[in-house]
């Protein structure tokens, strides 16, 4: 658990420190890292709060995205799983949540943009 935490914290840390961008796209980011390891010791242990959206759909649209790529496919009770501990840990940490299944893509980029321009 600790070793999962020191490199996800490691990740992160190196993305955004080695990049000049005024803004970085990182995959779930932290909430990532929340996943694999129980939610108190990581609470307690990261340090890496970085402003995080988490861009999350439903099944159907997980399972459709996911049969364009060339990888193994997982269970579905695999996807039903973590599907929930994101959306669990945006909740318990009142990250915004934005619906890429309810969304066309220029609306997720303005929703995405109207979200970061209003925590700042």
């Amino acid at each position: 658990v600790n070793r999962t935490i020191e490199l996800g914290q490691i990740a992160i840390n190196e993305a955004l420190v080695n990049n000049d961008s005024p803004l970085i796209v990182l995959d779930r980011s932290w909430i990532t890292v929340a996943s694999l390891v129980p939610w108190d010791d990581f609470e307690y242990q990261w340090n890496s709060w970085h402003p995080t959206v988490l861009c999350w759909c439903d099944l159907d649209s997980t399972l459709n995205r996911l049969s364009t790529r060339q990888e193994p496919a997982e269970k579905i009770e695999w996807h039903l799983k973590y599907l929930d501990i994101y959306k669990t840990i945006a909740d318990k940490k009142q990250v915004p949540i934005l619906r890429t299944d309810k969304l066309l893509f220029d609306e997720c980029v303005e929703k995405l943009v109207s979200i970061l321009n209003s925590s700042r």
